[in-house]
């Protein structure tokens, strides 16, 4: 019997201690792990060759974007600080009447399209074909939703027609010794 519990000891005692050193392994494991993966700064990140050129890239085109609007403000400022006050006050003024001009033009095609949707629905037309029938008032609007409706409706006819004509259906040959379809017949209603 004490062979036994010597035997059961040993593998109990054996059992502790491998849970021990799986328990420091996965701890010192875990503290391995934690160093290696700190947190990579943007100069890391870029020492990558394939993300900095992707980082140049992007740079390039934001500055070629924003550029042509920064010169271009950049000049009209040197010209305003050239002129006096009062023609200075006139360019500003006609700037911001352009301004409300465009504006206004951006509101109203707005309201335009709100509109030509409005008649599409009733009509029971997409709103894809919104662009296809904006004109450049309601009016002109309204008889090109109303061409394309009759175009459409004309077409729809026109195809469903040419449907319903179709082929007739061809008399089946059948082979009078073996029974069988001939080849045309199967050919026809596959």
């Amino acid at each position: 019997m004490e062979t036994g519990t010597g035997v059961g000891t040993e593998t109990t005692s054996n059992t502790v201690e491998s849970m021990n050193t799986d328990t420091v392994g996965t701890e010192v494991g875990a503290q391995t792990k934690t160093a290696e993966e700190k947190p990579k700064t943007f100069d890391d990140i870029l020492a990558n060759p394939e993300y900095q050129s992707e980082f140049d890239r992007r740079i390039n085109s934001a500055v070629i974007k924003n550029g042509e609007a920064i010169k271009k403000t950049h000049d009209e400022e040197m010209r305003l600080s050239t002129l006096s006050q009062t023609e200075k006050d006139k360019a500003l003024e006609k700037k911001r009447i352009t301004d409300l001009e465009a504006r206004e033009t951006e509101v109203r095609v707005g309201n335009l399209k709100l509109d030509a949707i409005k008649i599409l629905d009733e009509k029971d037309i997409s709103a894809k074909a919104l662009e296809m029938v904006l004109g450049k008032d309601a009016e002109s609007t309204k008889v090109n939703i109303d061409n394309f409706t009759s175009l459409l409706s004309e077409e729809v006819e026109r195809k469903v027609n040419d449907r319903l004509k179709g082929t007739s259906i061809k008399a089946a040959e059948v082979n009078t010794k073996t029974g069988d379809t001939s080849p045309a017949f199967k050919r026809n209603f596959r």
